[in-house]
C-alpha cells in the first residue's frame, strides 16, 4: 500500500485512509496500540483472542510452568511481586 499524507487536527486527531481501514478490517471502536520507534509513530491493530485461543494459550503456559518446576503457589508469589512494581 502506498504512503499517504494525512493531517492532524488541532485536537491531535487523525483519520486513517479508508483503503487502510478496509485492508486491516478496522471499524469504529477498533483498538490500536501506538508507540514511537526510530522516530516514527507506529499504529498496531489489537485483536482480542477468541475464548478457544485463550484456553490454548493458558494450556501452553500451564505446561511450561509444570515443565520448569513451578507450582501454583510459586505463580501466585510471582504475580504478587510483579504487582508491587
Amino acid at each position: 500500500m502506498p504512503v499517504q499524507v494525512i493531517t492532524m487536527s488541532t485536537k491531535g486527531q487523525i483519520v486513517l485512509p479508508r483503503e487502510m481501514r478496509e485492508a486491516l478490517s478496522l471499524e469504529a471502536g477498533s483498538k490500536l496500540a501506538v508507540f514511537c520507534e526510530d522516530g516514527a509513530i507506529v499504529l498496531k491493530p489489537l485483536s482480542v483472542p477468541s475464548a478457544d485461543d485463550f484456553r490454548e494459550s493458558l494450556k501452553k503456559a500451564q505446561a511450561w510452568a509444570i515443565d520448569n518446576g513451578y507450582s501454583e503457589s510459586d505463580v501466585k508469589d510471582i504475580i504478587k511481586e510483579a504487582r508491587k512494581k
